[in-house]
């Protein structure tokens, strides 16, 4: 439904690309450019606004209300890697920075009273959770929907969720230089808790439009273990039938502490620098808030008055040698005195605090030209540059023609001819497709009832299904919209709908 243009004369090879949405951060990602004369690949994006500019939402990655425009993500997400993601390919549920045992996610569910689902696996007694109130990692505490939209934690012997999934986070490095640890992932989970939970009238650590967002997804997770060997094995109520990727996707560990619905995330220090500027105030007075309220001044990790308020709250945490409550069990004094320094020295460098995992980071930022330069991350980064080209190269058969009569008699078979192609994806070549692939006509009925019929290989590229005229004698004559499918397995069919007319 869209069109795209790329200079063709600059690539080496064909970016990948969503089949659903056209260009996205993977084309951005496997972009394989010809260098230039000092053997630079460089990849030139052009952005067109309407409006005339591409800053237009508070790059913002806590408050619900930040990244919100598709220009900001369109920068971001190839200097964000979330722990798993929609294959371009063919949508299918990736591990991206995570590792899963299929044969360790288990889904049991029966039905409770009056229907409803309930889970029928045991969570273990050591299973943790944070808990905002007491400001502690606690087993043996649910924490869920306590009636009148109220949610609350509730201490419980006997808790059990739909699924558990057992997976191994890829750590690898911040952008800053610094190591990604455990305490990332538990600061994350620690964070939504606290920032969606009003524990007192005067809770400074609580947004509404945050809650509004997070408060009725918290109930879902039951718990998780961090098991002795690294992983994590974490109970929710979610079930996906027939789909094991997708039940495991909604179950893994991931740094991510805000912003939902965006593919958007930053080292914890610099959540927490964020936060403690809402919180606390700032160096310039400048009063912040994570919600776009006209009231306050939206945290921004672009902007320069914002970053430079960053960086002077992290200067602050070197002298004191802060650690938030939520990690100190996996974070020593020194350890995170080293973020902050490297992380300030990123600020420092580059000019902005967006520290992330991704396979590019922010390099330079120019507000008056609305100029954005991404560089490759290559300290630790767990991915070569071809990995995901080769992982994704796919074969997907392509419905070329559909050859049906122009009417059709109640009394003779319907013969409907379909030219098939094999196209290499990303690669867009084609060839005639070979008898691997399934074809089929779908008659839809009056009533919408459908009757399904195959087509017989005829040879390469050639297709032939035939809808039987005892088929056809007991209908009423009219038109009848006959959907035609091919696939060569479980990936998405190339479908072509078209008509069928009956004579009387």
């Amino acid at each position: 439904m869209q069109y795209y243009v790329a200079n063709k004369g600059r690539f080496n090879s064909r970016m990948l690309y969503g089949l659903g949405d056209g260009l996205n951060n993977w084309s951005v990602r496997s972009a394989d450019v010809k260098p230039n004369d000092k053997n630079e690949k460089i990849l030139r994006i052009t952005q067109y606004s309407a409006r005339g500019g591409l800053f237009m939402s508070a790059w913002d990655p806590v408050g619900v209300d930040g990244f919100s425009d598709v220009y900001s993500a369109a920068i971001i997400e190839a200097c964000t890697d979330p722990s798993t993601f929609e294959a371009p390919n063919d949508a299918a549920d990736t591990p991206l920075r995570v590792k899963w045992d299929e044969k360790k996610v288990i889904t049991k569910v029966a039905a409770g009273p009056e229907g409803k689902p309930v889970g029928q696996i045991a969570v273990p007694k050591d299973a943790i959770i944070y808990n905002s109130k007491t400001k502690k990692w606690e087993s043996g505490v649910e924490y869920k929907d306590v009636g009148d939209g109220k949610y609350d934690y509730v201490k419980n012997d006997k808790i059990t969720s739909y699924s558990q999934a057992t997976s191994t986070y890829i750590y690898g490095k911040w952008h800053s230089g610094q190591p990604v640890t455990v305490a990332d992932l538990m600061y994350a989970t620690a964070f939504a808790y606290e920032w969606a939970n009003k524990d007192s009238e005067d809770d400074k650590y609580y947004d509404e439009a945050y809650a509004a967002q997070y408060q009725s997804t918290l109930p879902i997770s039951k718990g998780g273990v961090i098991n002795k060997d690294g992983s994590f094995t974490n109970y929710y109520d979610f079930n996906w039938p027939m789909d094991t990727a997708r039940v495991a996707a909604n179950g893994v560990p991931t740094p991510k502490a805000g912003n939902p619905g965006r593919q958007t995330l930053v080292s914890w220090e610099i959540t927490e620098a964020l936060a403690k500027l809402v919180v606390e105030g700032s160096k310039s007075g400048t009063v912040y808030s994570f919600s776009s309220d006209p009231a306050f001044t939206e945290v921004d990790i672009i902007n320069p008055t914002c970053v430079a308020d960053i960086k002077a709250k992290l200067q602050d945490f070197v002298k004191a040698k802060y650690v938030p409550e939520s990690i100190k069990q996996w974070v020593k004094p020194e350890e995170a005195v080293a973020r902050y320094n490297a992380a300030i020295k990123f600020i420092d460098t580059y000019g902005n605090a967006y520290i992330s995992n991704g396979p590019y980071f922010i390099s330079k930022v120019d507000y008056n030209a609305n100029y954005v330069e991404l560089s490759a991350f290559r300290d630790s980064y767990p991915y070569a540059s071809d990995y995901w080209p080769n992982r994704f190269k796919t074969t997907l058969t392509r419905i070329d023609e559909v050859k049906v009569p122009a009417t059709a008699s109640k009394a003779k078979d319907v013969t409907i001819d379909v030219a098939v192609s094999a196209v290499q994806y990303p690669t867009d070549t084609a060839a005639a497709a070979d008898s691997k692939a399934k074809v089929t006509a779908t008659l839809v009925l009056a009533d919408g009832t459908e009757k399904v019929y195959n087509a017989k290989f005829v040879k390469n590229g050639s297709f032939q299904a035939t809808i039987p005229a005892k088929d056809l004698s007991g209908l009423k004559a009219g038109s009848y919209t006959l959907v035609v499918q091919s696939a060569f397995s479980t990936e998405a069919p190339s479908v072509v709908p078209t008509s069928l007319v009956l004579l009387p």
